[in-house]
């Protein structure tokens, strides 16, 4: 679900993480879950405000 690519450059070593086919595809299961949790909790002390940022910025990255 998730990918590893090492770059090795003379000088500097980075590492790079990137979700899979199969890991986009549970991301958006876990999109909903997510949306489901902010909207339909009872007791939910979070305002409508942070609610939806929480919700624009999962959109940001799924879509």
């Amino acid at each position: 679900m998730i990918s590893k690519e090492i770059c090795e450059d003379e000088a500097i070593r980075n590492t790079g993480y990137y979700l899979t086919e199969k890991g986009k595809k549970m991301n958006k299961i876990l999109y909903e879950m997510v949306i489901f949790g902010l909207y339909e909790m009872e007791g939910d002390l979070r305002t409508d405000e942070y609610k939806d940022e929480i919700k624009k910025g999962y959109e940001e990255i799924l879509f």
